[in-house]
């Protein structure tokens, strides 16, 4: 398996930990929803209008927004040497439709369980133009992670992917590649739903019985046990990392926001509930990258990047300061995200506040 292909395999794994802070648990198993779920050799699938759908990595959100159906997510990521173009978006797009327009009503009653599918990119080489301009006109989120703050992970990634790739089963017993290591990832970072094994035998054991009964029949446990070793490192890195907070902005699009520390940011809102935030940014030649804070306090600090589109409009114009403060009292105005409070999660809203302009002639920047 190439390299590249196997990153993008181990990060969206990783980012699905990372996102379990906000409520989004992963979809690992078809018998959580018989209607619109099943499993086949290659792993989970979703039943469509017109076609199914793989399913690598699908989500749901524990909270849903008002005036909506329960939120599922699609996860992909791409960890290439290059731009991701419009290509990928597109397909996410074909997707989307096929899957949120499956409901006739005939046949089915007004009470059947529906879901809003949504799909988020992750890319740590950023986005071509074209797939900015398609993604934003069709609500696809593109998360760029060559934000600093991602530096730690995707460096854990790309360390540690080699070695996984040297423990990968061959695939000649029957138990496909990637459906075996996402099982056992699965297992080690705790997003399949189970509880933390004890004991390394607890581990084997719970991946074997995880995987579907094909790939069970044909898995060797020497093989599993060697992707369990060689993922110890990784693991251990992912985590130590920070998680990310799902924002929900008054916008097509959803953001990836990093906390300084995820105790703080709990602590601040368990004490205050919604609250006004500060905003400013960092300005590179093609990343607005964004840092919040609660006003009057630096209790905690919130980084995110602007979607590629948005952040194109900013780096286009002549006035950067002008665009950069309409993006944010316009598409960043209120940003819904989720805390969790007696050990429930509840969503808080944080609501940008600007800064006295005696602050800064940039009213906002950073550089």
């Amino acid at each position: 398996m190439k390299l590249e292909q196997l990153r993008g395999y181990v990060l969206e794994e990783v980012l699905c930990y990372l996102l379990k802070s906000s409520g989004y648990d992963l979809l690992a198993r078809s018998d959580v929803d018989n209607v619109e779920l099943f499993w086949l050799g290659n792993g989970l699938n979703v039943r469509g209008r017109g076609t199914d759908h793989q399913a690598d990595v699908l989500g749901q959100l524990a909270w849903t927004p008002a005036f909506s159906r329960p939120l599922r997510l699609f996860v992909e990521a791409k960890f290439r040497g290059s731009p991701i173009g419009a290509e990928e978006v597109r397909e996410a797009v074909g997707i989307l439709a096929d899957l949120n327009t499956r409901y006739s009503g005939w046949g089915q009653g007004p009470l059947v369980r529906r879901h809003s599918y949504r799909y988020a990119v992750f890319s740590a080489s950023g986005f071509t133009t074209p797939a900015a301009q398609y993604a934003i006109a069709h609500e696809i989120s593109l998360v760029d992670l060559r934000d600093g703050a991602f530096a730690h992970l995707l460096a854990a990634v790309r360390d540690n992917v080699p070695i996984i790739n040297n423990a990968m089963p061959d695939g000649r017993t029957g138990a496909k590649p990637t459906v075996v290591l996402r099982t056992v990832l699965r297992a080690m970072l705790h997003t399949d739903g189970g509880q933390a094994p004890v004991q390394m035998g607890d581990l084997l054991g719970r991946i074997i019985e995880n995987l579907p009964n094909d790939a069970r029949q044909g898995a060797e446990p020497r093989a599993v046990d060697g992707l369990i070793s060689a993922s110890r490192n990784l693991v251990d890195a992912v985590t130590t990392q920070q998680p990310i907070l799902v924002g929900m902005p008054q916008a097509p699009f959803f953001l990836a926001m990093r906390p300084s520390r995820l105790e703080d940011f709990m602590t601040h809102v368990a004490r205050v509930g919604d609250h006004p935030v500060h905003m400013d940014a960092e300005l590179s030649a093609d990343q607005v990258a964004m840092r919040l804070w609660p006003v009057g306090s630096h209790a905690y600090e919130l980084r995110f990047s602007l979607p590629s589109e948005l952040a194109r409009y900013v780096l286009d114009s002549t006035d950067e300061t002008a665009r950069l403060r309409s993006v944010k009292r316009e598409a960043l105005a209120h940003i819904t995200t989720t805390a969790v409070q007696g050990g429930q999660l509840r969503p808080v809203r944080l609501l940008y506040q600007p800064q006295p302009r005696s602050r800064s002639v940039l009213e906002g920047t950073w550089r």
